[in-house]
């Protein structure tokens, strides 16, 4: 019985979306990006208010580096409180337009396809933008199932590739 009450417990913890992160981060964190030399700008998380501040308590948990949360604008613009060179890169989110859609084929017993749909408002891929150059890197292009969470998985791989 405690062997059971022991797999289930790490079952549980592994599906813990605070332990999760995406394997493609090298193809869109900058490769020179070091959480401690740069004050990592990121973009105000959309959706609702709630989502914004449950993002900064992760960040402020499980991020190295520093960082400020700013709107889109201040991002954008050469100038202001963060035209300093510190400021180099920023993390900018994009809401994809329309329901997202993705299949998955299995081919035992017999070949079936399921096609998922995502709500568009939760499907949110986050990329870099370095300031310096205007240049956007790649955005992550994977499949966001976390929901309104799904900057834990996003800023969990940055950690984890960073160091």
């Amino acid at each position: 019985m405690k062997q059971y009450l022991l797999l289930l417990l790490i079952v549980i913890s592994s599906c813990n979306i605070s332990n999760r992160s995406y394997s493609d981060a090298a193809k869109w964190v900058p490769s020179d990006f070091n959480p401690s030399k740069y004050v990592l700008l990121v973009e105000k998380y959309p959706g609702k208010e709630k989502e914004n501040n449950a993002m900064k308590e992760f960040l402020d948990k499980h991020y190295t580096g520093k960082y400020e949360i700013t709107d889109k604008e201040s991002i954008l613009s050469p100038e202001g409180k963060y035209a300093d060179k510190k400021y180099k890169y920023a993390v900018m989110w994009k809401v994809l337009d329309g329901l997202s859609r993705s299949n998955r084929t299995t081919f035992t017993p017999s070949v079936t396809t399921t096609i998922y749909y995502s709500d568009p408002k939760y499907d949110i891929n986050g990329y870099f933008r370095d300031r310096a150059t205007g240049t956007d890197y790649a955005e992550t292009k994977k499949y966001n199932n976390y929901g309104w969470k799904g900057f834990i998985p996003f800023f969990n791989s940055v950690t984890k590739y960073s160091k």
